[in-house]
């Protein structure tokens, strides 16, 4: 089983691989990301072209808030815009649950910072 933090640094690995089902795995069935890319081919075909925009570099994780099956987490991701060459932080809340002991993202926000 992953880590909460290891949640986080995977997707980064797995982007930066261009993993993208390794990514979908990290999501709850039930989670807003999966209602929205309802299937993985959908997701398939739009990280082909995120992944000509954008590369994550690093997050940081400010808190988690662990209370039963379920853990906020507070988090901020470094991230490399590919046709500007330059950098971007967002910061972010994610809401994760556990199923069958292993940590899955079920809910996530992300505000672009304004700095």
């Amino acid at each position: 089983m992953h880590s909460i933090q290891d949640i986080f640094t995977t997707r980064i690995t797995l982007f930066q691989n261009k993993d993208y089902k390794g990514i979908y795995d990290l999501y709850a069935p039930n989670s807003k990301f999966r209602q929205f890319f309802s299937d993985i081919n959908v997701y398939k075909d739009h990280f082909s072209k995120l992944v000509k925009e954008i590369i994550p570099i690093s997050v940081n994780i400010y808190s988690i808030n662990i209370q039963d099956d379920e853990a906020i987490v507070l988090f901020s991701e470094q991230v490399k815009l590919l046709d500007k060459d330059s950098f971007v932080c967002y910061y972010g809340k994610s809401k994760l649950v556990s199923i069958d002991n292993t940590w899955k993202i079920e809910e996530e926000e992300r505000e672009l910072s304004s700095k």
